[in-house]
């Protein structure tokens, strides 16, 4: 970082806060999203550089800065609320489920389902998914509580709860990654169940219930998707 550049960040009023803003800064705010939802679904935030959000979103840098205090911060936006939207539909999914293994299994499910229903989407939750895998951050709180909820009760075997929440990011983030390269529906349905599968047996279950449960996610939540 150059000393122009540090120089000119030191000048810079604090970011505004979405609910103090006013229909001209809404828009502006929403001008930077969309630019960066574009931008980021195609290549990596570091590839990425500030020129090319400020020309696509058809602002002033001063007018970002106002917003974000740089693109890392843009792209944790970014990924906040696609997660979130993400955890409203994972949270549909398991409405009155109890066992955390099908939690996790629908949970997978439903980004499976999202990468055939909405590839765009999709496809921009994997480039800054992998951005926050902590597990004390808010968009990860559901993966947690699985993880937690599987430890205490003796049902899913894992080491420590920053793994469990890691690997399961990890899992649905390559299962996503090979649905967008365009496959037949019974191929996609078929990955996502070996997958899952492959998943569930990592956490300690037999082969024959991990196989039972992954079907039963797959067939309820990723074949509607994929008649679409």
């Amino acid at each position: 970082m150059t000393g122009k550049t540090k120089s000119a960040r030191q000048g810079q009023s604090p970011q505004l806060a979405p609910e103090r803003m006013d229909a001209r800064q809404r828009r502006t705010r929403e001008a930077i999203l969309r630019a960066a939802q574009v931008l980021f679904a195609e290549h990596h935030p570091e590839d990425v550089s500030m020129d090319d959000l400020i020309r696509t979103a058809d602002v002033s840098k001063q007018s970002f800065y106002n917003h974000f205090a740089d693109k890392h911060a843009l792209a944790r936006e970014i990924l906040r609320v696609g997660r979130t939207e993400m955890e409203v539909l994972v949270e549909q999914a398991n409405h009155g489920e109890e066992d955390p293994a099908m939690r996790v299994a629908n949970g997978l499910c439903v980004y499976a389902a999202q990468a055939l229903s909405e590839p765009a989407h999709a496809k921009l939750l994997v480039r800054v998914g992998m951005e926050d895998l902590g597990i004390e951050s808010a968009i990860n709180a559901h993966i947690v509580e699985d993880m937690r909820e599987g430890l205490r009760q003796h049902r899913l075997n894992v080491l420590t709860l920053e793994a469990g929440t890691a690997f399961t990011i990890g899992v649905g983030s390559a299962l996503v990654t090979r649905l967008l390269e365009g496959h037949s529906r019974e191929m996609a349905v078929m990955l996502s169940q070996q997958l899952v599968t492959l998943t569930l047996r990592a956490f300690g279950l037999d082969s024959i219930e991990a196989e039972r449960i992954a079907s039963e996610a797959a067939e309820r939540i990723i074949r509607p998707a994929a008649a679409q």
